[in-house]
């Protein structure tokens, strides 16, 4: 089932690091700290994590744990790394518990600086 706060587009800014490639969007203006969606994957420890994946993100108090969304996920997998792009991060991880008290990987809102 699709997300209503997201949506995914091609990015086609040529100085963009992912550019050809999809990524998330907000599909209207958030708060800040507004939970947007989960990232869900494939949970592994993260001594076995896929280093050829470009969809693992590691969790747990320690970063024991991997989420890798390479074959399994939802929209959250195109959330793209801001890094080397010039620009601040505008969405941040953060472990949240659902309805069910269930562990997630939720991706937030970020502060806006100033």
């Amino acid at each position: 089932r699709a997300c209503p706060r997201t949506f995914t587009a091609l990015l086609t800014d040529t100085v963009h690091p992912a550019c050809g490639e999809f990524g998330l969007f907000a599909a209207k203006e958030m708060p800040h700290g507004a939970w947007v969606i989960d990232y869900v994957g494939a949970v592994s420890l993260g001594e076995n994590e896929d280093r050829s994946s470009d969809y693992v993100c590691d969790f747990g108090e320690r970063s024991e744990l991997a989420l890798d969304a390479r074959h399994v996920g939802n929209e959250g997998r195109f959330v793209n790394d801001y890094r080397n792009t010039g620009r601040r991060a505008n969405v941040e991880f953060r472990l949240r518990r659902d309805r069910r008290g269930e562990l997630r990987q939720g991706i937030f809102v970020a502060a806006k600086e100033g």
